[in-house]
């Protein structure tokens, strides 16, 4: 009798830390990022890089270590020898609205990415022949066997798009926006990766005291009670992209100096960049002095320059303008989505942009080199980097790495030398993430899985 007592109070014991050990559902998380200017695909800044992935569902992820995975195809593989590489979707998934996600909707996502200013994108584009589907079994059809096709595919670019506006496929749908105030986000019932385990997501887009958020991005590492602080690894660079090589030597260096000194005003927020990819590793840096205030000032003053600005960098204006303001320069300053700059630049004339890409700390300066070539020199004309972008191609296939660093030194050099692209300066990322959430997990490029956070039990 004693025996059976003591086996039913472990066997109760051993249930009551089952369930105390499983995630709690409910709950509000309340984050801090910079505000979006709409809805629509931004990846390139690391604000936008992680709303878009709380919103949108991307075809693949890869973890840190290496781990590819995806939550709507429950088969992929290449045939090399057929040069196809087919996408088999999940049966019985659905947008946030409830309604069926079709091959159709994986086509049509495909497509829509096809057309971007994307690195990845690109590269697919110049190898792909068709794109059909039979049944839930969606063909790639390519022109060569020599490409990994899924390498393609891992981008954040390539989401899952709905075929009806304020329809989304992540892990939650907006709510309740207030501009330059917060967005309300909750948990997509639909969501292909599973129900998140927190109700709702509140994103405030104005600082907020420490102590009244749960995670947020930081421009350094420090040390907050009751945070921990994990470095992301990604970079953010800011360029100054001249389209027009015959503009004013003095006009061009001014804005450049201009700049300089705005990066050099915020040494907390921003450091300083004087190479394509990073100081640390590139080997080649521009050595190009920047004027004083008081040029600036007098070449500036009543220039009239119009500036553009890539959208994802809006969450910037107010302190470019103080700025601007302060230094009683002319700045002209209009921010565009960078899909619709081909067509303005068709339409009136503009000489330069303001841009930002981010990298992965560990990415080489030749994979660094050739997104800065396809997606900040091409955003002007594709006509101007055709030779570097042919060179830089020809690198990739050399095993000699010697050869490659004295490859992606000459391509730097020029570039540099003929002001095509100027770097300003250069953003770190840190999270600061409440010591009671967890289920914390990243992929590769550092974007939490945020249907998987859940806050500890009591």
């Amino acid at each position: 009798m004693f025996k059976n007592k003591f086996f039913i109070i472990l066997l109760l014991l051993a249930c009551g830390q089952l369930f105390a050990l499983k995630p709690k559902y409910g709950g509000e998380l309340r984050l801090f990022l910079n505000e979006p200017s709409s809805y629509m695909i931004n990846v390139n800044d690391y604000s936008s890089l992680i709303f878009c992935s709380l919103i949108y569902e991307n075809f693949f992820y890869a973890t840190g270590e290496g781990v590819v995975f995806s939550n709507i195809f429950q088969q992929y593989y290449f045939d090399r020898q057929a040069k196809e590489f087919h996408l088999i979707l999940k049966k019985n998934l659905a947008f946030s609205d409830g309604s069926k996600i079709e091959p159709v909707h994986i086509i049509n996502s495909l497509r829509f990415y096809l057309s971007q200013m994307n690195l990845s994108a690109h590269r697919l584009k110049t190898v792909l022949k068709n794109i059909s589907a039979s049944g839930n079994d969606i063909v790639i059809q390519l022109q060569t066997d020599r490409i990994e096709p899924l390498e393609l595919l891992l981008s954040p670019s390539l989401v899952l798009l709905a075929p009806k506006e304020n329809v989304f496929s992540g892990p939650f749908i907006p709510g309740e926006w207030k501009r330059q105030e917060s967005l309300e986000l909750i948990a997509n019932r639909y969501y292909p990766g599973g129900r998140a385990y927190i109700d709702k997501i509140r994103i405030y887009f104005q600082e907020q005291q420490q102590r009244e958020l749960d995670l947020f991005l930081t421009d350094q590492q420090t040390d907050v009670k009751n945070f921990d602080c994990i470095e992301a690894g990604i970079l953010q660079n800011f360029y100054l992209a001249v389209f027009d090589e015959e503009v004013s030597k003095n006009l061009k260096l001014a804005l450049f100096s201009l700049f300089k000194l705005f990066g050099n005003r915020h040494p907390g927020k921003f450091h300083q960049l004087n190479a394509l990819g990073s100081d640390e590793s590139s080997p080649v840096s521009l050595r190009q002095e920047i004027f004083n205030e008081q040029k600036i000032r007098n070449l500036l003053k009543s220039s009239n320059t119009n500036l553009l600005a890539a959208s994802s960098l809006a969450y910037l204006e107010g302190d470019f303008q103080k700025f601007f303001k302060e230094l009683s320069v002319d700045i002209n300053l209009n921010f565009i989505e960078l899909e619709q700059l081909t067509t303005y630049l068709k339409n009136f004339k503009t000489n330069f942009l303001l841009i930002s890409k981010i990298f992965l700390r560990i990415q080489s300066e030749l994979e660094k080199l050739d997104l800065v070539l396809r997606e900040v020199l091409m955003t002007g004309s594709e006509e101007r980097v055709f030779q570097f972008s042919k060179e830089l191609e020809e690198l990739k296939g050399v095993p000699d790495r010697q050869v490659v660093q004295e490859g992606v030194a000459r391509i730097s050099a020029e570039i540099l030398k003929r002001g095509l692209v100027l770097p300003l300066f250069q953003k770190k990322y840190f999270f600061l993430i409440k010591k009671k959430l967890s289920g914390r997990e990243t992929d590769l490029y550092a974007r939490m899985f945020f249907h998987k956070l859940h806050f500890k039990n009591d």
